[in-house]
């Protein structure tokens, strides 16, 4: 995530560059000026009204100077790049980190439980160790308490069945061992319990 917010941020830095100056270029310096900074302090007055709220925001004064100042920006824009000026406005705002990071938070829930049910088609055992393996991608990669909580609960269903096949005892892949040879019920494959 972080290469692709460094390349939305370069595209992004140069459009901005680019309307900045078909704007310099299609109006006055004083008008440009005065309505670049009339934007700024708006943005600006607006970040600081609404400081509770974006708490966790790095620079919010500087972010939303720059963002209330992005429509002055758009006439320059378009007399550089024409009719594709609201296109390349849209494909950046819907492909921003932020909105990607929002949409793939919504969408997880609902792409990610497939893969543990394809895991269920394999054989009893091998569908256990696939269902446990993706419950620990799942659990790591989670970004709020509420889905940590659900993967937390289909994990001890996992572990239930796993102690049920195995006689109460839990195979290597429980404890993150790495497999060994004999199957799951091989007694070398006995695992080491943490103390």
């Amino acid at each position: 995530m972080a290469t692709y917010r460094l390349g939305w941020s370069i595209v992004t830095g140069v459009t901005c560059l680019l309307g900045l100056t078909g704007t310099a270029l299609a109006v006055q310096p004083v008008l440009f000026l005065s309505v670049g900074a009339t934007l700024a302090l708006l943005g600006a007055l607006m970040a600081v009204a609404f400081a509770e709220e974006l708490k966790g925001m790095r620079h919010p004064v500087l972010t939303f100077a720059a963002l209330a100042t992005t429509p002055a920006l758009l006439p320059g824009l378009a007399r550089l790049i024409g009719s594709a000026t609201p296109v390349l406005a849209a494909v950046l705002v819907l492909s921003s980190p932020w909105i990607v990071t929002w949409a793939d938070g919504r969408l997880r829930p609902w792409l990610l439980p497939a893969r543990i049910v394809q895991a269920g088609m394999a054989g009893p055992d091998e569908a256990l160790r696939r269902q446990w393996a993706e419950s620990t991608r799942q659990l790591a990669s989670a970004t709020s308490v509420a889905d940590r909580l659900l993967v937390v609960h289909a994990r001890e269903q996992i572990l239930e069945d796993v102690a049920a096949r195995n006689g109460g005892r839990l195979p290597a892949f429980v404890w993150g061992l790495p497999e060994m040879r004999g199957g799951l019920d091989h007694p070398s494959n006995e695992p080491h319990r943490p103390r």
